[in-house]
């Protein structure tokens, strides 16, 4: 990454050069089509306030605030470089070029298991209802049924006696 200082002259005194400090040398990755997470680039030397502004090739979606703020939806993926210039209140100014990566949205994997809802909710009941008759069964096996229901089905635990005749 390059970027050029011009300086500011005061009465014959040299300033400190204004320049772009490192953070701004690599900013954050982005994802097309989703809100970028803000970047405040700063600058040292200079006198404050600071104006920012995008010189060239920010991406499409993109904006830079006067303060200094980088964001925004990207709306194409790649690999966008683009320049920065700040300018300080006596009008000194600092370019920096940046490269910001925006990537795709990673797509959602379809597992092949989708229905629609009333067919969750049958299922459901199916199951419901299959699990009742398995316990009316088991309990007719168990402890046997009345007569009025089911004729002559004895339980294990409820077996009816048999008189014996002597």
């Amino acid at each position: 990454m390059s970027w050029s200082v011009r300086r500011a002259q005061d009465k014959g005194a040299a300033k400190p050069s204004l320049r772009v400090t490192a953070e701004t040398l690599s900013v954050p990755d982005g994802r097309r089509g989703q809100t970028y997470r803000p970047h405040r680039f700063t600058a040292q030397a200079g006198t404050a306030p600071y104006t920012w502004q995008a010189v060239e090739g920010l991406p499409d979606g993109m904006t830079l605030s006067a303060g200094g703020e980088l964001g925004g939806k990207p709306a194409k993926a790649g690999s966008f470089t683009f320049q920065v210039r700040v300018t300080d209140h006596n009008g000194a100014q600092a370019v920096q070029q940046v490269r910001l990566s925006v990537g795709e949205v990673a797509a959602q994997q379809d597992d092949g298991w989708s229905f629609p809802p009333w067919v969750v909710v049958l299922v459901a009941l199916l199951g419901l209802l299959g699990a009742l008759n398995v316990a009316l069964i088991v309990k007719a096996v168990i402890f046997g049924e009345p007569d009025k229901v089911v004729r002559g089905t004895e339980g294990v635990v409820n077996r009816r006696r048999r008189r014996r005749r002597y």
